[in-house]
């Protein structure tokens, strides 16, 4: 199921508002989604675009101070095992997101997952340069990273 949304809500941070599956924060906040983990609106449209499996849980496992877990990526092409993630400045400005990003991105690699990640503030590159990190991981590579600003 494919949601653009138009408008953004006009309520004091923290103001949730339900919309049917998806929950939505303010104008600021991503996407809830059914399986809790938040997705932004670029991430949505990037699947939109590209298509895979949204949200995926790669049956690959990190421990932390609150437990170990299931890694999740944004979207999976799981029979390749290739992952995307599209890293927005909302979740991925400050030093412990990118030590977080580095070492799940390590510990996937060394399962054998190929990671393509795309550093942007708030907009994609354009889709030829993202099938062009593709082919180069479906060829070999194991990690790619676009900069787009």
């Amino acid at each position: 199921m494919s949601i653009i949304l138009e408008k953004t809500i006009d309520k004091p941070k923290g103001y949730l508002q339900k919309y049917g599956e998806l929950t939505i924060l303010d104008w600021s906040h991503p996407i809830i989604a059914k399986n809790g983990r938040a997705r932004s609106k670029i991430a949505i449209k990037l699947h939109d675009l590209i298509g895979g499996e949204e949200n995926y849980y790669t049956g690959v496992f990190i421990s932390n101070r609150k437990g170990k877990y299931n890694i999740n990526v944004d979207i999976a092409f799981p029979l390749e095992k290739i992952a995307i993630e599209y890293d927005g400045s909302y979740w991925h400005n400050n030093i412990d997101s990118q030590l977080k990003d580095m070492e799940q991105t390590s510990i996937l690699i060394s399962n054998g997952w190929k990671i393509l990640r795309i550093k942007s503030r708030n907009s994609l590159p354009q889709l030829d340069e993202i099938n062009l990190k593709l082919e180069e991981l479906r060829k070999g590579a194991c990690f790619r990273i676009i900069y787009y600003r």
